[in-house]
């Protein structure tokens, strides 16, 4: 994240570090939260390779904001080692998120380690009425192609 200033970096690598850690929910709530005030929530300006190097048009990197990014890095930074407590907090947190933290959220599951412990919270989100929830998860997001079925 090349694009954001040298203290909002430490700032969340910080937060990347307690939660790897398995700091309380609290710590991951209120960092989640946060992500927009150090990161901003400009656009990111990514490189073609840049776009390649993350996974190419299957990830729609490129139309994803600083924030976005930011609370995806939080997400990637839960422990994975048991996929049914993180399923859980991924489901606490899509309770209790705002607008956009949904939306980050949504774009961040085909990237979350056993995304099939996702598919109840992703049907949520295919089933939404708010149209940007929607759209993170039907629009350049393969984790409906790969993990719902057509019932869904």
């Amino acid at each position: 994240m090349r694009q954001i200033v040298e203290e909002a970096l430490s700032w969340l690598n910080e937060k990347r570090r307690q939660i790897a850690r398995g700091a309380p929910d609290h710590v991951f709530f209120a960092a989640f939260s946060a992500v927009p005030r150090y990161t901003g929530k400009q656009e990111l300006r990514l490189t073609e390779e840049d776009v390649q190097t993350a996974g190419g048009e299957r990830t729609g990197w490129k139309f994803w904001c600083a924030d976005q990014a930011g609370r995806t890095l939080l997400l990637l930074s839960l422990n994975s080692d048991d996929a049914q407590t993180v399923a859980a907090k991924l489901q606490k947190l899509a309770t209790c998120a705002d607008f956009e933290e949904l939306v980050a959220l949504y774009q961040s599951l085909r990237l979350l380690p056993c995304p099939e412990q996702h598919r109840a919270l992703a049907t949520e989100g295919v089933r939404s009425n708010t149209t940007a929830v929607f759209n993170a998860m039907a629009l350049r997001n393969a984790y409906s192609a790969e993990y719902l079925d057509e019932a869904t």
